[in-house]
């Protein structure tokens, strides 16, 4: 099948304009009945640390590039190669109308209407106390896996991009300018967004005229954890939020300039639309579409950690509940252009261009080519590669440090300090990431991916709850959890498997394989668990007249 790049994109941008003006505000006005005059979190329990009345404007910046990391940009990419970009493009329209955004939305609603509870207190109160102990040992794995996927990539893009190092610098930079003169000078965001736009053109200039070239990923892996730790231990107006907030103008122009070149240049899809339902492998190499599609792409379609952000971060920074759906759904809705961008820059490119080559490297040189080619459009991409790790790593390393405090920081002393816990939590991702301890990359990804949408599964699950509990309808968001927790659950089964079969075959044995089986045995043990209290949770509410 021959089609045009552009009509691809325009199509995906009209249809998620025409979902967010016709379904989200249907939903926040007649369903939430969302109010103006309701004091948020961020105003009542204000301390300037977690608690923080933000800007809409801002806020949909932060929570744009805090949603927005590596997962619709390599997961795209990668579906497309393996199945086709037509089962790809499918599930990243699909996905993200009926199930994305209901879960951004209202992950961020049902903590805003409970004080700005994150999901830990709420599992507690919504199903039982086990369920909350067993969900914050699943988050502490879950966020490990996605900061050593995330970090593998990010230090091998700085290694291999040395035009992108002193934009890198820049961002990081403009970020704590801005947020002194927004939040300490009281200068208008719009002058200070500017200055930092300025900056950043700066250094992407500089950085194609100086390049930096350092050989060993190890030093990069070392200096981008030392940034999330600074980022889990400031105050998030200080550091992390406005870094991300300028990450997301990064990202944001950078979007733009990749879709206008391909409505300007209207390259046709030459890659195959379908290959097979197993990828084109047999046997035990065998990839089923089904379940592997829905773990393969997560961000731009569906992504439990979007209910991490919104629930534990946005929700306490919102300042009106108005800007609940254009903070939220918007952002989910604009990271679905951003996967369909992704797909575009893959489809466009012959099979022989791409053989051999890793998702990043094929987004590099497709978008690279899309902007001229020279060392600034190199330099920016890079840029844009990286923005998109390093943002949401320094959400997650701020979220396991507090996910560490709550299970063992009352009981044990040294996890309730959160210099400790922030310690713990990067020395663990560093053993996974660096290669000189031998951490297998494609199989944290795989489990990266089934723990990222079963998450995804569970806080769907959770909302139903509270939605049963306040006599709305649940089935918008019962199905689709429904739906994940079945599918992620079998791709985690798969995966774990294959991981586990290929670790004990291998002579000598290979350990990396079985560790990452069984890591993935235990998520599914406990996601099992929890969905059994969530089934007792249900039956306990139906029984109850409504």
């Amino acid at each position: 099948m021959l089609v045009n790049a552009a009509m691809i994109l325009i199509a995906g941008i009209i249809i998620y304009f025409l979902v967010y003006h016709l379904r989200v505000k249907k939903i926040d006005r007649d369903v939430m009945k969302c109010d103006p005059a309701r004091a948020t979190p961020a105003k009542v329990y204000m301390d300037g640390v977690e608690y923080f009345p933000t800007n809409k404007f801002v806020l949909f910046g932060f929570q744009f590039k805090s949603i927005a990391g590596l997962s619709p940009v390599v997961g795209a990419i990668t579906a497309a190669l393996l199945w086709g970009w037509l089962p790809a493009l499918i599930w990243i329209l699909v996905g993200n109308i009926f199930i994305g955004w209901v879960q951004d939305y209202f992950s961020c609603m049902v903590s805003l209407r409970n004080e700005g509870k994150s999901f830990g207190p709420l599992s507690y109160e919504l199903i039982s106390p086990r369920t909350r102990n067993i969900l914050m040992v699943f988050l502490v794995f879950y966020l490990i896996l996605i900061m050593a996927a995330f970090a593998s990539l990010a230090a091998g893009m700085l290694k291999a991009s040395i035009n992108s190092i002193l934009p890198t610098a820049t961002v990081i930079f403009a970020g704590i300018f801005v947020g002194l003169l927004i939040h300490k000078l009281r200068i208008n965001p719009f002058a200070g967004t500017a200055a930092g736009i300025v900056l950043i053109v700066g250094g992407i200039f500089a950085g194609a005229a100086l390049p930096v070239s350092i050989g060993d990923v190890n030093i990069w892996l070392i200096a981008i954890l030392a940034i999330c730790f600074i980022a889990a231990l400031t105050p998030i107006w200080s550091f992390t939020q406005p870094t991300i907030y300028m990450f997301f103008y990064v990202v944001f122009f950078g979007l733009i300039a990749l879709v206008a070149s391909l409505i300007i240049g209207h390259p046709d899809y030459v890659m195959p639309d379908y290959t097979d339902f197993f990828a084109g492998f047999t046997g035990s190499a065998a990839m089923p579409l089904w379940p592997l599609l829905f773990v393969t792409i997560a961000c731009g379609s569906v992504s439990g950690w979007h209910s991490l952000v919104s629930s534990s971060a946005t929700s306490k920074q919102i300042e009106n509940e108005r800007d609940v759906a254009p903070v939220t759904a918007g952002s989910m809705l604009a990271e679905g252009a951003l996967a369909l961008l992704a797909l575009s820059i893959v489809a466009v490119l012959p099979v022989a261009d791409t053989k051999g080559l890793a998702a990043a490297s094929i987004f590099t040189k497709g978008a690279g080519s899309l902007l001229g080619g020279s060392n600034t459009a190199l330099a920016y991409v890079g840029l844009i590669f990286i923005a998109l790790a390093l943002a949401v790593m320094m959400l997650v390393v701020r979220l396991g440090r507090l996910t560490i405090h709550e299970i063992g920081g009352e009981k044990v002393s040294l996890l309730g300090n959160k210099y400790i816990a922030s310690i713990l939590f990067l020395a663990v991702t560093f053993v996974l990431a660096s290669p000189t301890f031998g951490g297998t990359w494609f199989y944290i990804w795989v489990l990266f991916g089934g723990s990222n949408q079963l998450m995804a599964g569970l806080s769907l699950m959770l909302i139903t709850l509270w939605l049963l509990d306040t006599k709305k309808g649940w089935m918008i968001s019962g199905v689709p959890g429904a739906f994940m927790i079945v599918t992620t659950i079998a791709a985690l089964g798969y995966a774990s498997y294959q991981s586990l079969t290929k670790g004990f075959a291998s002579t000598p044995i290979a350990a990396g394989n079985i560790v990452a089986g069984i890591i993935g045995v235990i998520l599914i043990i406990a996601a099992l668990i929890m969905c059994i209290d969530i089934y007792g949770a249900f039956k306990r509410r139906k029984k109850v007249p409504q």
